[in-house]
């Protein structure tokens, strides 16, 4: 072996050896860097695997929380990048910001802020690994392939941010105080699906809360999914979030922003105005309870918004059961695994999965529950038929008109026959049998 790569070992060895039984790894860590590979680059107790992502102000790293007796946890890592920490002090407050409150927030559907630190200058946090895919490159993918979003995954997505905005609002920490977190940027890129069929939000650093001192008049967030009031910089609580995800829905729903253009301003006029393409214009085949949902979420009087997230909930979960749309967490996971072909697994193998079923454009046309209490089947909200699925008006046409299929539950009825002249024929039979059997009777009888 050469010198040099034994060398390069042993100080590898050293570094990590020290990280699990000297609190002060830092000065370690940092003596050692220059001769460490970036892939196994260790930040405080953390061992990073590869960068995921760059962005803004922060890169994020896929890493592993290294412990005493081969303890190995798969975290996310979001550290701020070093000219920022030099020049921006508002950076470091959103960094700060987003540990202070997702720290207070445990939810399925809130991605975890686990641990905070700083080593070396370089200031970090630990998050939940999410393994999936952000909103933003699924609704991309669907816009290369000319594809719609199924309509029960969309309310799926949507019925799961609004748990965690109702749970950021609504929830109190240990001293019971109400946390009243407001997110503030609500959009595709801050929300991430699971391969597991997770829906999670996440990057609350401009988010405003009750337990926090952060600037409440900083204007943050995405201006198309700004709430009017937030581009007035007027005080807002949750409904402007439930204003952002009612952007989001459209979104979804339509493949298209409600308010969008070239300009910030022309965007703020329209969102000030409430003006936009409806619904149902944008897409007609959306059912009625659908477009009126989305159209109060978008109402520029916040007071005509829904009241909290869990109504949200509900309503989504009333038309879904009642126009029969399928919506579950199995649907988000044969989605990102049918739209990306494999879930590449944290060393960089990856494994073939299924093709997503839900994939496929679904039919153009859904239809109520009858009178008589049937539905059709379960199916999602689409623009064009595919050669798999021929005349799919007509065959939802058919499904809502047809009788029911037979109760397993119920025995099964006995055939019977109607017509006249079958029972005649019965009659006849029966007349015949009886008569050879009374013959045969007087034959066979003894003889007194």
């Amino acid at each position: 072996m050469p010198p040099d790569s034994a060398k390069l070992i042993e100080q590898r060895q050293e570094v990590l050896s020290r990280a699990l039984t000297d609190a002060n790894v830092a000065n370690a860590a940092d003596a050692a860097a220059p001769a460490l590979n970036p892939d196994d680059t260790i930040l405080g107790k953390y061992k990073i695997v590869r960068r995921l992502s760059t962005s803004g102000v922060a890169e994020q790293f896929l890493a592993k929380q290294i412990g005493i007796g081969g303890f190995e946890k798969p975290v996310a890592l979001k550290r701020i990048l070093p000219e920022w920490l030099e020049s921006q002090h508002l950076a470091v407050d959103n960094f700060l910001n987003e540990a202070k409150i997702s720290g207070r927030l445990i939810h399925p559907n809130i991605v975890q802020v686990l641990d905070v630190g700083q080593v070396g200058g370089a200031l970090y946090l630990a998050m939940e690994y999410v393994h999936g895919r952000d909103l933003r490159e699924v609704l991309r993918k669907l816009h290369a392939s000319t594809r719609a979003m199924p309509l029960g995954d969309a309310c799926y997505i949507v019925a799961q941010i609004a748990q965690a905005l109702h749970h950021a609002y609504w929830a109190s920490d240990l001293s019971g105080k109400q946390l009243a977190v407001v997110h503030r940027d609500v959009s595709p890129s801050n929300v991430v699906l699971g391969y597991d069929g997770s829906v999670k939000l996440l990057d609350f650093g401009v988010a405003m809360s009750a337990v926090t001192e952060h600037a409440d008049a900083q204007l943050a967030g995405k201006w198309s999914y700004m709430s009017p009031e937030h581009t007035h910089k007027a005080d807002v609580d949750h409904r402007s979030d439930l204003f952002s995800l009612g952007v989001l829905f459209y979104l979804l729903c339509t493949g298209s922003l409600p308010f969008s253009g070239t300009d910030p301003r022309e965007i703020v006029k329209k969102i000030r105005s409430g003006t936009y393409k409806p619904i149902k214009q944008a897409a007609p085949d959306i059912p009625n309870a659908v477009a009126d949902l989305v159209t109060r979420m978008l109402s520029s009087n916040p007071d005509e918004r829904p009241r909290t997230g869990l109504e949200v909930v509900t309503a989504i979960t009333e038309f879904t059961r009642s126009y029969g749309i399928e919506s579950s967490a199995a649907r988000i996971a044969n989605l990102l695994t049918g739209m990306f072909g494999a879930s590449d697994h944290e060393d960089g193998s990856s494994a073939p999965l299924r093709p997503s079923q839900s994939s496929r454009p679904p039919p153009n046309r859904l239809s109520e529950r009858n009178p008589g209490g049937t539905r059709p089947p379960p199916v999602a909200v689409g623009r064009t038929p595919t050669p798999q699925q021929p005349n799919m008006r007509k065959s939802l046409r058919d499904l809502a008109t047809a009788q029911p299929p037979p109760d397993p539950r119920r025995p099964a009825k006995l055939p019977t026959i109607r017509s006249g002249s079958s029972m005649l024929w019965v009659f006849l039979i029966v007349a015949v049998v009886a008569v050879v059997m009374f013959g045969v009777y007087l034959f066979v009888r003894p003889k007194w």
